[in-house]
């Protein structure tokens, strides 16, 4: 199960240009990514993403997000 990069930029794309930017921030962002891929994995056996989520005080985070955010700026 590799990480799936172009899948994890597409979703981070599409959370944020779904969200209310008023009320999301990175939380929600990191959150939401989580829950997607978690709900994946639940009702089919595998994630979207394949991605690797750390413990964080205020949820999980994606490893690659800040990398994933900085290339989708540029």
């Amino acid at each position: 199960m590799a990480f799936e990069r172009e899948k994890f930029k597409s979703m981070v794309l599409y959370v944020c240009g779904t969200a209310n930017a008023a009320k999301f921030g990175s939380t929600k962002l990191n959150k939401t990514c989580w829950l997607a891929d978690f709900t994946s994995y639940y009702q089919t056996g595998k994630p979207i993403t394949n991605a690797v989520y750390i413990k964080r005080q205020f949820g999980p985070v994606p490893r690659a997000i800040l990398s994933t955010v900085r290339d989708l700026e540029s």
